[in-house]
């Protein structure tokens, strides 16, 4: 005989095999294993089998940066199951109570992208991705000058090229799927007003116009996808960039009408609303800046 008894939260109670009652197992990410039909004394099989009332699984990129831990712990709170990556394995720290995996793999290689998303146990729903950085060879003079050809294209690898790639890896689970599901990219205000950073400013305007591009190909399955589009947040990571520029968070809460800068939990709020809560928004930017962008 080949059963597995699972409770609604996914715990294993029982499985019944040729030598009785299996004991109890926490199931990962929802899935059940089952019985071998050869196997003896309660041994489990490598063979698996979804469970319809699995938590739903979202993937998101550069989980192990400012934004994206506050990313994995919005979509933990609300009872998703996460797998955060990034190319640190720092990423396999959960950031807090949940079902949650972490993944290490570089956004510029789609092999290891693809390696890393075959390595789940159950489809993804829901892609955000978080992954992207200024580079330090634009932020140097503050970014007020043209970057070379060679840091300009690393740029826009980084912060568009690999959102692509992240995409195209993920996107045969999307497309198979049934139900929500959505991608969300992480674009910036760089894109629509003039704060400098020429490469990183290109290529988070790129996000919104390849959010556009998709629309129809993505919705043509039922998948919507969309753009958030920070204000200057202070992270570990900002912080150290502007570093050698004193007094920049300052200057640039200065502009912000609210009178204060984001927080990532600001940004993963408005990540976690477009994937569970705004089911019939697709094709749009929600920029999440206080109105920084319009006081200038």
């Amino acid at each position: 005989c080949r059963v597995a008894v699972v409770d609604g939260d996914g715990q294993l109670l029982s499985g019944v095999g040729h030598a009785g009652l299996l004991p109890l197992r926490k199931v990962r990410f929802g899935i059940a294993p089952i019985v071998s039909e050869t196997g003896s004394g309660g041994e489990l099989s490598a063979k698996f089998r979804y469970m319809s009332d699995a938590p739903v699984l979202a993937l998101v990129t550069g989980a192990a940066g400012g934004i994206g831990s506050a990313t994995v712990r919005a979509f933990l709170a609300a009872g998703f199951a996460v797998a955060g990556l990034d190319v640190t394995e720092r990423v396999a720290v959960a950031p807090a109570d949940g079902d949650y995996r972490g993944l290490v793999a570089d956004v510029r290689d789609v092999t290891a992208l693809r390696d890393a998303v075959a390595s789940l146990d159950r489809p993804i729903a829901h892609l955000v991705t978080c992954a992207g950085i200024s580079l330090p060879a634009e932020t140097a003079d503050a970014g007020r000058v043209l970057p070379d050809a060679g840091v300009f294209r690393d740029t826009v690898e980084l912060n568009l090229t690999s959102h692509y790639l992240t995409l195209s890896a993920v996107w045969p689970a999307l497309r198979d799927g049934t139900g929500n599901r959505s991608v969300g990219f992480a674009s910036s205000v760089n894109a629509l007003q003039s704060f400098g950073l020429v490469g990183y400013s290109a290529a988070k305007a790129g996000l919104i116009g390849l959010v556009r591009a998709l629309v129809v190909p993505l919705g043509a399955a039922g998948v919507r996808v969309n753009a958030v589009a920070p204000g200057t947040v202070p992270t570990d990571n900002t912080r150290r960039e502007w570093a050698h520029v004193p007094g920049h968070f300052d200057e640039m809460a200065a502009l912000v009408p609210t009178g204060r800068l984001g927080t990532p939990g600001d940004i993963a709020a408005a990540f976690l609303a477009l994937a569970r809560d705004l089911t019939h928004v697709s094709g749009q930017t929600l920029v999440v800046d206080g109105g920084q962008s319009l006081h200038r």
